[in-house]
């Protein structure tokens, strides 16, 4: 009879022991396990445990190959598409009420109260969407780290519920964005003054943006805002180029004096050029400061549909623009620009509901992202879009 190695006998007796103990502590504390297997699944990447949304395999494709429509069906498969939100995030510093029309030097004591809090378009669109649909995002953004505003900034970020997961690029140099904020007395309109910081040094090449790769790998939507203010004009083409072709990409530049950012100007319209961005988000005044950039000429005489027209014709923009909403007599108008046609959409605004509020614009940005991504309707894309910039409109104009 051949002979068992005594190692063999203990490893059995070892594997037997640790199994029966395995299973004892299964059975005793069986409710908490199965709890932890369940949020263990729920926290893995969007990529393995979202629904097959067709034959699409969107990810691995290149982007400018890759059509809208295709874009947002492989999006509209998702059980919960990632938000990434890219660009500016300032330290608002909002004094109220100003009653001076000019400083001269002379001293006044009537400001009623002034208040530190998180700015930014980045922000705001963050807020609404969590605010209105109760969507959480990934922030992708630049801040000082020492000095006294931008450590009282990072301190107010870690109270914002909205924030899902924080991919800081950390400047020793500068400070982080403030934004000053006058409100007149009078006035519904405000002044603001804006130092950009450390923004101006935000850049694809950091490795936060090397993770918001990895992160939009799966498939996702993403919106980039206060481009003027930031350094993302380098390497902008090259560096969406590389992003998953499942992301649809949203930019929204803010507005800007065209002088100080030739640069930047170009490399946006390049990115349009090679259809990487999916949707251009701006307002009036915004888009002819853009098209004067683009060497368009701007007729003020025109109506403005007509003035949209002659963008559309231009061959400059990208496939999709939506030029947001702006009072007038009881009715708010948005526009379409798809496929060189221009299509408007309107709301009414009760008498007096209107009224200016922080960020207010952004809650359309927030709601058309949402609504593009979520609309189930099997539609043509104008139709697709008209759907989606009602519901903005309808999110912007019933805000208060």
């Amino acid at each position: 009879m051949s002979q068992v190695p005594i190692i063999d006998v203990l490893t059995t007796v070892f594997i037997g022991l640790v199994t029966a103990t395995i299973v004892a502590l299964v059975r005793r504390y069986r409710a908490s396990v199965l709890s932890a297997i369940g949020n263990g699944l729920a926290r893995l990447p969007k990529v393995m445990t979202r629904s097959a949304p067709s034959a699409l395999t969107l990810p691995g494709e290149q982007r400018d190959l890759v059509t809208v429509e295709k874009r947002l069906e492989y999006l509209r498969g998702l059980k919960r598409p990632r938000y990434l939100i890219l660009g500016g995030i300032y330290l608002d510093i909002q004094v109220t009420p100003v009653s001076a029309t000019t400083f001269d030097g002379s001293e006044h004591d009537d400001l009623d109260r002034v208040e530190l809090s998180c700015g930014g378009s980045a922000r705001y669109v963050g807020m609404y969407l969590n605010q209105i649909y109760g969507v959480r995002s990934e922030l992708y953004t630049r801040l000082g780290k020492d000095d006294r505003l931008s450590r009282e900034l990072r301190k107010l970020l870690k109270k914002e519920r909205w924030i899902r997961r924080r991919r800081f690029q950390d400047d020793d140099t500068l400070q982080s964005g403030v934004s000053i904020q006058l409100f007149h007395r009078q006035d519904p309109h405000h002044t603001t003054l804006t130092y950009k910081g450390a923004l101006s040094a935000l850049a694809w090449n950091h490795r936060s943006l090397r993770q918001l790769k990895n992160s939009a790998a799966g498939g996702g939507i993403m919106h980039i805002s206060g481009y003027f203010r930031t350094g993302l004009h380098a390497g902008l083409s090259r560096s969406l180029r590389e992003l998953s072709a499942g992301l649809l990409v949203c930019v929204d530049h803010g507005s800007f004096v065209p002088r100080d950012h030739d640069n930047a100007s170009a490399a946006l319209l390049q990115a349009f050029a090679d259809k990487l961005v999916d949707v251009y988000i701006c307002t009036q005044a915004e888009l002819h400061t853009l098209m004067l950039m683009a060497k368009l000429n701007h007729d003020p005489t025109l109506p403005l549909e007509r003035q949209l027209e002659a963008y559309a014709s231009g061959s400059v923009l990208p496939r999709i623009t939506i030029v947001q909403p702006e009072p007038a007599g009881g009715l708010a108008r948005a526009h379409i620009i798809l496929d060189d046609e221009v299509t408007a959409v309107d709301v009414a605004i009760a008498p007096g509901a209107w009224q200016y509020i922080p960020g207010r614009s952004n809650a359309f940005n927030a709601s058309l992202m949402h609504a593009l991504v979520h609309n189930q309707e099997r539609a043509f894309l104008r139709e697709t879009l008209t759907i989606a910039v009602a519901e903005a409109l309808g999110a912007w104009a019933n805000l208060g």
